[in-house]
């Protein structure tokens, strides 16, 4: 079970904390089950509140997943994720600083195929597939890890 920390990154006035542990199992050679706790705790001055959204925030992420490989190419997936969430977020309309916490939790469903024989596999996801209507500030927005709405995901991945 990998654990790593990264502890008080100072740039700018900012102060970030990570930490992240895993476990991956695979009790059968078609099943491969992966469980992790992610924890971020971002500080921010003002000026960057009204960018990023917050001002500091506390993220604890715990994915649970479950996979299964066919021998024929199939390829399956359902994942929960647990969130919780508290700091001081930034709020558009009346340009302060708020507090505000909240604990959800989505499912994802997944199913693709493997070619067999050839370097081509294609997936089609269902993030939050129960549509649960929640807050959340994700802190790399250009990488959601959550989806706020049911999101339909297709993939095709070429292996060269």
């Amino acid at each position: 079970m990998p654990i790593g920390v990264i502890d008080q990154v100072l740039e700018q006035g900012w102060k970030e904390r990570y930490g992240r542990a895993y476990l991956s199992w695979l009790p059968s050679d078609r099943l491969a089950f992966n469980a992790e706790v992610d924890y971020e705790a971002l500080h921010r001055t003002e000026l960057a509140a009204s960018i990023d959204g917050f001002r500091k925030i506390q993220l604890l992420r715990v994915p649970v997943e479950l996979r299964y490989f066919d021998p024929n190419g199939l390829l399956g997936l359902v994942r929960t994720t647990i969130v919780r969430e508290q700091g001081q977020f930034f709020d558009l309309a009346s340009a302060q600083l708020m507090p505000g916490k909240g604990t959800f939790a989505t499912v994802d469903m997944g199913v693709g195929w493997r070619y067999p024989g050839r370097p081509f596999i294609a997936t089609f996801e269902v993030q939050n597939l129960l549509d649960s209507h929640f807050h959340f500030q994700d802190t790399d927005p250009l990488n959601p890890r959550i989806f706020a709405r049911r999101t339909f995901l297709a993939r095709v991945t070429v292996r060269l």
